[in-house]
């Protein structure tokens, strides 16, 4: 009897045991998947892509790929011999971050018109203290000329075909079409009133080219300044004169030439493309 007794008392205790070694290798190996997940969750933000999949062994069963930064969702359920086991999901969570455009603009200079970002190049040039220098189409020997001026800055934009001189500039724009001629009778308020930024604007005479037309000088309207209304051109002037910076190649107040002046302003228009 006693014997019989001791051996219920032992199955009884090996029976609470087993049931005390299964809850806690259950709870341990949920305690191994939690911290595996938290990883994955947290992630490093160094890792390399090929590492942000990882696969945690857990029962027998594998959990692969596991994407970073997904929250962890943890339920209760009881097991048939009462002992409690957690049960861990991942929950997808939304991106707060909207998804980027399949083609983002490549640069700020596509959100202006040809013309605004021609006056703006042009503004940002007149700041570089560069002087007139006859013959010049490139800012780093430290000056340019009227028509390298303009080369230089088309160039940049990336317009093709610019011709070098002045009188070719003019030819440029006559046959494409975007030239408007200004006669000696022309009214120069009239004229005034129907420039744009970003026109180029030519003179004759200023000196003999030898070529034909003697079209001598061209500069790049800009607008009207927003506080005294008066016209505005930017190029590069001759030696004697300096512009609003104290540059040659500068700012400058646009006067339209009196009829007694040496150069006679010819045409304006717009750069083709633009």
């Amino acid at each position: 009897m006693k014997t019989r007794d001791w051996l219920e008392t032992l199955q009884t205790r090996a029976a609470k045991v087993a049931r005390v070694s299964a809850g806690f290798c259950s709870a341990l190996s949920i305690l191994i998947l939690t911290v595996a997940t938290c990883e994955v969750a947290g992630g490093n933000e160094h890792q390399s892509p090929a590492r942000k999949a990882t696969a945690v062994k857990m029962g027998g069963d594998w959990l692969r790929a596991i994407p970073r930064a997904q929250p962890v969702v943890r339920g209760t359920h009881r097991l048939e011999n009462g002992t409690r086991q957690i049960a861990t999901r991942i929950q997808p969570l939304a991106s707060s971050r909207p998804a980027p455009p399949s083609n983002p603009p490549s640069n700020i200079r596509s959100r202006r018109s040809g013309a605004e970002e021609f006056v703006y190049r042009s503004s940002m040039l007149s700041r570089r203290g560069l002087s007139y220098q006859f013959g010049a189409a490139d800012p780093s020997g430290g000056g340019l000329d009227c028509s390298g001026t303009i080369l230089y800055l088309l160039k940049g934009m990336g317009i093709s075909g610019v011709p070098r001189t002045a009188s070719a500039q003019y030819l440029w724009l006559e046959k494409r079409g975007t030239l408007s001629k200004v006669r000696p009778w022309s009214s120069p308020q009239g004229v005034l009133k129907k420039l744009r930024p970003g026109d180029l604007l030519f003179w004759k005479g200023t000196y003999d080219t030898g070529r034909y037309p003697n079209v001598s000088h061209v500069m790049i309207y800009l607008g009207r300044d927003s506080k005294t209304g008066q016209p505005l051109m930017f190029g590069a002037s001759s030696r004697k004169t300096k512009g609003r910076n104290g540059n040659g190649v500068d700012i400058y107040p646009f006067n339209y030439p009196k009829k007694k002046s040496k150069g006679r302003f010819v045409g304006f228009g717009r750069v083709p493309g633009f």
